[in-house]
């Protein structure tokens, strides 16, 4: 069995990290990895509109724009399935 840490003394036990175990997955509700995605498109994207000023390519900044845009986009339909759920 996989050693887990547990966080506080909730009555029920949530697993913050799995340690060593190679076949099991964790699994995240769909709206969960969709605002996590998004929120890494979003930095992604940043990193690239700032490295395109740097470096003076409107592409790379257009691009880098563009990837906040969807990331955004992303991060926004992972709320709203959270709310629809609730």
């Amino acid at each position: 069995m996989p050693a887990l840490l547990y966080f506080g003394p909730s009555k029920r036990k949530t697993p913050l990290l799995r340690l060593i175990n190679p076949q099991s997955t964790i699994t995240m509700k769909d709206s969960t990895k969709n605002e996590i995605q998004g929120n890494t498109k979003q930095a992604v994207g940043k990193v690239k509109e700032t490295t395109g000023k740097i470096v003076n390519s409107e592409n790379l900044r257009a691009r880098g724009v563009n990837q906040q845009v969807e990331g955004k986009i992303q991060e926004k339909i992972g709320e709203a399935q959270k709310g629809y759920r609730e």
